[in-house]
Formats: C-alpha cells, structure tokens, sequence
C-alpha cells in the first residue's frame, strides 16, 4: 500500500512537471532550444498546495539565457508566471488577509518603487494554495491593475498573471487580445496575422528593436499595432509620449510610427520638460491642428488609453519591453530569428502553434 501510494505521488509529480514544461515552452519567447523544468519549492496551505518552478533556458550562468519563475495551483488548475519573490518563514493563514492589505503595499512599494493598494479577495472567493490578489499601482497618472499572487502560507510573492495550465498560452493571448480590439499602425491591411508591439519611447532597447525590427515588419504581410508600456518609474517622460502617440493616431494611424522614430532621434537628450515641446514641435511638422491636439494630449480618454494598455500587457505576460507578440506568441528579438519565426507563423495561417 506505501509502495502505491509512492508511486502515485511520484508519477504525479513527473505529470505536473511535464504540463508545466510544456506551459513554459509555449509562453516564453520562441526558440528552438529546450526549455527545463525544476521544482524549486512546494508547499501545504488551508486552502490547498502549491508548487514552484523554474523554467530554464539556454546558457543561464553566462548571461545566454532565460529564467521564468511559476508557480501552480493544483487544485486551481492555474499557474502563475512571472518572478517570485520569498517572504521568509510565511505568515499564518489567519493574519494572511491583514498583511496582505497593510503590509504588501510597502514591499512592493521598496522592490519596484511607486504606490500600490492591495485588496484580499472577498470572502465569496474561497482561496486556494495561491491567493490571486487585487493589486493597483499608481503612474502618477492614474491606477493599473498588477497581476500579483501570494502562496497561501504566505511564503512567496508573484509577480505575473495567472493562466489555466491546461490551455496553451499562444491561445489565451489570442482571446485578450481580441478583446482589446487594438487598431494597426501600418502593413498590409488584409493582413491575417498582426504583430503587437509593447514598447516606451524612453527605453533604449525599444529604439533598437524599433530599428531592427521595422524593415522586417514592412517587408511581410503583416499588420503591425503599436501599444504602450511606459515604465514610469525608470522613465520620467514615457507616459507623456505615450499619451501624445494615441492623439497622433487618432488623426492617422500613420503618425504613430513617425512620431516614434521623432522620439527615439531625440531619446538621449530628451527631458522631461522638454516633452511637451516636442509634441507640439511634431504635431506643426505634420499638419496637426494645435487646438485639436490639446483637446486631446494628457486629457483624460487618451490617458485611459495608455493605462489599458499597460493592463492589458500585464494579461499577456508582458514585464519589460520591448515585447512583440504574433498570433499570441512572444516573438525573439534577434533579427533574423523574428524573420524567421514570423515567415513560419504566416505560414501556418497565423496560428503559431501549427508552425514549425
């Protein structure tokens, strides 16, 4: 009977491993190299177990590789993905709703910087091993739902939204992101496969990628959105350049990516104070009404705006940019490899799970 009971436990365990893997494979960044799978931690909780794990890939010691962190509820079905953070010996289960309310906020406030509020689901939410919890940040320009968790016993923090396991992840993005109703910027307007970009006009990696990345994307027939993820705590004047990108295209789509290459031209100098100047600047070049513009910029439908679309990068994944997106799938950065992931996906009608 032990010896039973042994090996079930054993070959559940080898089963919640390979779901995971699989999960992992299909929500990192596409690459051909294998991803693995270790258990890292578990726990016991009231409301059920949980399991952590760390999905590797590539040369991780030397800087040539990629580290994701989930965490799953069995009893859920669900896996949290992102990056966790250990709050030492845990809390118990009684004083767990009022630490999370009182306390969390200033742990996150100390690890990421700005404010957030914290909510403990309602008592109608009977919570499980992980606890989804109702977490809101402030941009200094109004407040983002953040997708944070904590395990049950209160031993770990999650960053990163929560998905079912069973279900590839390409297709849960597919979902949310039809539910955006996001509207291109350029390409081929019949296009069937749209490429979503997550980008800060502050942030160097975006400018890089933007000019890597573009003749790629104007050479195929795709369509390509432009959505914003300012990091307003590293990136004073992103937010403001977000905000004035959604009043270009509501004029004409086309502007976004002009006035993405006028920001990026200008990111090294640019300053705070000098943003507005250069939307206004932008907007005389291209025969936008200054009137009409003001009526818009850092008003706030177009502010609402940017912070959908900080919300929404968080449902997909999203914790840095850049982040490209195809047919749900987390696109490589790396030219050739993005050339060549997105000819496949178009190939398999912009399914990217039928790609090969």
């Amino acid at each position: 009977m032990l010896a039973l009971f042994l090996w079930t436990q054993t070959a559940f365990a080898q089963a919640d491993v390979e779901a995971v893997r699989r999960f992992a494979t299909a929500y990192m960044p596409a690459n051909p190299q294998p991803v693995e799978v270790h258990p890292t931690a578990n726990g016991t909780t009231p409301g059920g177990r949980y399991q952590v794990f760390a999905a590797v890939r590539g040369d991780v010691k030397n800087g040539q590789g990629e580290v994701l962190t989930l965490v799953v509820d069995p009893q859920a079905g669900t896996v949290n993905a992102g990056f966790a953070l250990g709050l030492g010996q845990g809390i118990p289960a009684e004083q767990l709703p009022f630490y999370a309310e009182s306390t969390l906020p200033q742990v996150l406030a100390q690890g990421m910087g700005g404010s957030f509020r914290v909510r403990w689901p309602s008592l109608a939410q009977k919570p499980g091993g992980v606890v989804q919890l109702a977490v809101t940040y402030s941009t200094g320009y109004g407040w983002v739902r953040m997708p944070v968790a904590i395990t049950g016993d209160g031993k770990f923090l999650i960053i990163g939204e929560s998905w079912p396991l069973d279900k590839d992840p390409r297709q849960v993005r597919r979902e949310r992101l039809a539910e955006a109703k996001l509207t291109p910027d350029f390409g081929d307007a019949k296009a069937k496969l749209t490429v979503v970009e997550f980008s800060d006009m502050q942030c160097p990696a975006c400018k890089r990628a933007w000019g890597e990345l573009k003749p790629i994307l104007h050479k195929l027939p795709v369509a390509h959105v432009s959505a914003h993820f300012p990091l307003v705590n590293a990136h004073p004047w992103a937010f403001r350049a977000a905000v004035a990108a959604v009043c270009f295209g509501q004029k004409n789509s086309a502007l976004i990516p002009a006035f993405k290459d006028f920001m990026f031209a200008q990111q090294a100098e640019m300053k705070l104070e000098a943003v507005d100047d250069a939307v206004f600047a932008f907007a005389s070049q291209n025969g936008v009404d200054e009137g009409s513009l003001r009526s818009c910029y850092m008003r706030e439908g177009a502010m609402q705006t940017v912070l959908d679309q900080l919300a929404l990068g968080y449902r997909l994944g999203v914790l840095g940019t850049p982040s490209y997106f195809a047919g749900g799938e987390h696109l490589p950065l790396e030219p050739k490899a993005f050339e060549q992931r997105l000819t496949a996906i178009l190939q398999a009608g912009g399914i990217p799970e039928k790609a090969k």
